[in-house]
């Protein structure tokens, strides 16, 4: 099998990461670009208001 030089992938969710392994047999190189700062460690979700997600009674 042939190998080629690089591949460029545009983004690093999780889509990214599998296509770079995918591409990793096939490329020497594989280089990932991301908009987004990696978070230093675990970090927490920003999530709505939980009043968001709540329903008015039905109308009867």
């Amino acid at each position: 099998m042939s190998s080629k030089e690089k591949a460029i992938i545009i983004g690093g969710g999780i889509s990214g990461k599998l296509a770079a392994r995918v591409l990793s047999d096939y490329y020497n190189e594989i280089i990932i670009i991301e908009r987004d700062q990696k978070p230093e460690g675990p970090f927490q979700k920003r999530c709505p208001a939980r009043r968001a997600f709540t329903r008015a009674p039905a109308r009867r």
